[in-house]
């Protein structure tokens, strides 16, 4: 028998419905089949079919086909607590019902619109330190000890690269190992993420408390928005017929938009407003920039769930007595694809807290993007969307993709958060983001600003 002991240092939140039972924290049955094609990635050189196969002649599997799994057990028990939760706030009417309501939270979608039974709102898992137990039994005792060692040699870059629970993708669930065996486990983050784009800026908190958490998720969200969707922060105000709005610097296009236009494309979101008549009144002087090019729907390509959801759409009309009636369209949206249920987003947002060889204590969210969930998007060639503004029945379909010189089109990811990066450098070449908040406040305070950088310090 051999027994892989590791540390985990827990950077970011698991989300859990089992927030209030003492030591909810990871699932063995959610890690050990990441770590299982994880390592049989590595195995086969970054083919997980190859790595397959040959564990499969190694003897090193149990189970058959798709059930088949590396020969191993893993346990997994939290130490003691951080106490991080969402506060509470209290209840109110929703549809003559009484819901439960948390603080609104970046990023978590599962709160939201409160929830009739309390318990079934998520809160946070937040351990100081996690302790995992890899145990290897195997007859063959060249077996068991190949298993071992390959399972070692790959833990420290396994926990780098993956998140945990709900809303992984977008930062929650971080985790690194810190330990193996009672033995300090040190990583170089040059090496482990060697190239890789990542966002930096100083933890002024010496604790890991709720602010400081809560302030990586406004720094991710913050980010996300504007590569993704664009950011409007701004503010409308009517007078007898004149729509003024204020705040322009608080209205950041989409990078996403931008890119794409460079490329002669564009995205779904002017083709379904105008299908849709979900055309907004605007204020005097601001009008409406003609894009001709092709429309597919891009922002999928970054991950949505497929099916039956909806999206909503504030629209201003003005009404006969000069003042404006504000109102949410809901869009729902359906594909014609029964073999996909959902597309991961590709991007995962990796924040690590740590301190760098100068003492300074630093928060590092490294921006990973997942070959395997691109691969699984351009499965989906043929996918179509209808889009159904559900007020009035009026529909417009959209594809998924679209071609460029006869082959399919496909966003070069890497190129496209480079060259978001690049936005932002300034004079002395340094690539910098100050993220605020609706109300065009400093998220992290007037002095610090994130890094936008490609290769790490050590």
């Amino acid at each position: 028998m051999k027994t892989l002991a590791i540390t985990l240092k827990q950077h970011t939140p698991l989300i859990h419905f089992q927030h209030s039972q003492k030591g909810a924290t990871l699932r063995g049955t959610e890690v050990k089949p990441k770590l299982d094609r994880f390592v049989l990635t590595a195995l086969g050189n970054g083919n997980y079919g190859s790595g397959l196969e040959e564990a499969k002649k190694k003897g090193w599997l149990i189970g058959k086909d798709e059930l088949a799994a590396l020969n191993y057990k893993i346990r997994i028990e939290a130490g003691d607590n951080h106490d991080i939760e969402i506060p509470y706030i209290g209840t109110r009417l929703k549809n003559n019902k009484t819901v439960h309501e948390c603080e609104n939270y970046p990023m978590l979608l599962s709160n939201m619109g409160g929830k009739e039974d309390i318990e079934k709102l998520v809160n946070f898992s937040f351990y100081k330190t996690i302790e995992v137990t890899i145990t290897i039994i195997n007859k063959n005792k060249a077996v068991e000890e190949e298993i071992f060692d390959t399972i070692k040699s790959n833990i420290k870059l396994f926990f780098a690269h993956n998140n945990f629970g709900q809303r992984s993708s977008k930062g929650f669930g971080s985790f690194t190992v810190c330990k193996i065996n009672e033995e300090d486990a040190s990583w170089k983050h040059a090496e482990v993420y060697d190239g890789v784009r990542f966002m930096r800026y100083k933890n002024v908190s010496t604790e890991i408390d709720y602010d400081t958490i809560k302030k990586i998720f406004d720094v991710i969200d913050f980010y996300w928005k504007w590569l993704k969707s664009g950011i409007n922060y701004t503010k409308r105000r009517c007078n007898n017929g004149n729509i003024t709005r204020s705040g322009a610097d608080r209205y950041k296009k989409s990078y996403l938009y931008e890119y794409l236009k460079s490329k002669g494309k564009t995205w779904e979101k002017r083709k379904v407003k105008t299908d849709l008549n979900l055309e907004c009144v605007r204020p005097a002087g601001e009008t409406t920039v003609p894009n001709d090019n092709p429309a597919f729907f891009v922002r999928a390509h970054l991950g949505c769930p497929i099916n039956g959801f909806t999206y909503k759409i504030p629209q201003g009309i003005l009404l006969p007595n000069g003042k404006e009636k504000n109102e949410t369209v809901e869009v729902s949206i359906e594909h014609n694809n029964a073999n996909i249920e959902r597309i991961p987003s590709p991007i995962t947002f990796k924040p690590v807290l740590h301190e760098l060889s100068n003492g300074d204590k630093v928060v590092s969210i490294y921006i990973l993007i997942d070959k395997e969930k691109i691969n699984t998007l351009y499965s989906a060639n043929d996918t179509t969307f209808t889009f159904t503004n559900n007020a009035t029945g009026s529909t417009t379909t959209l594809p998924l993709f679209i071609n460029d010189d006869n082959n399919r089109y496909a966003i070069n990811l890497k190129e496209l958060i480079t060259d978001f990066h690049r936005t932002f450098t300034r004079s002395d070449n340094k690539q910098v983001m100050h993220p605020f908040d609706f109300n065009g406040n400093s998220i992290l305070g007037n002095e610090i600003d994130v890094i936008l950088q490609a290769t790490p310090e050590k």
